[in-house]
């Protein structure tokens, strides 16, 4: 199941508007006002209802952490950080085997090594499986694609 919405960078709101399936405001609106982290988590929240999860994953770095963090104490999930060292990627701290991994990043975040696919790889190569990846663009919102299964 796919779905997208995005806003403005310059509106602000106490409460994601809806538009399909989801919408939130954006990193350059979290940035002005922090009860925008709230926002952006509670409509990844909205988008995964429904679908068990266990880990939110993020890379490792301080804009996907920020929401990351908050998105996992809202569901009551634990943390993990991929992190990229010479085209090496390791996950720390080790996950419970069979984990439902919901990836949390910045569309910024993601580069020629640090890709979607190297990210399941690695989750893949532990047997873990990604349920859902909520991507946040600081131009366009949040883009969400999920697996339920």
């Amino acid at each position: 199941m796919n779905s997208s919405a995005a806003h403005n960078a310059e509106e602000v709101s106490s409460t994601p508007a809806t538009s399909g399936r989801s919408s939130a405001s954006t990193l350059p609106a979290m940035y002005r006002t922090p009860h925008q982290v709230d926002v952006l988590a509670d409509a990844v929240i909205a988008e995964l209802s429904g679908i068990p999860t266990d880990v939110i994953v993020s890379w490792f770095n301080a804009e996907d952490t920020v929401v990351a963090h908050v998105i996992a104490d809202k569901l009551g999930a634990s943390r993990a950080v991929v992190d990229e060292d010479m085209g090496i990627l390791t996950i720390e701290p080790n996950l419970t085997p069979n984990s439902r991994i919901l990836i949390v990043g910045s569309v910024s975040s993601f580069s020629e090594i640090r890709t979607e696919e190297a990210m399941r790889t690695v989750l893949g190569n532990e047997n873990h499986s990604v349920v859902g990846i909520a991507k946040i663009d600081s131009g366009e919102g949040l883009h969400f694609e999920f697996h339920r299964g």
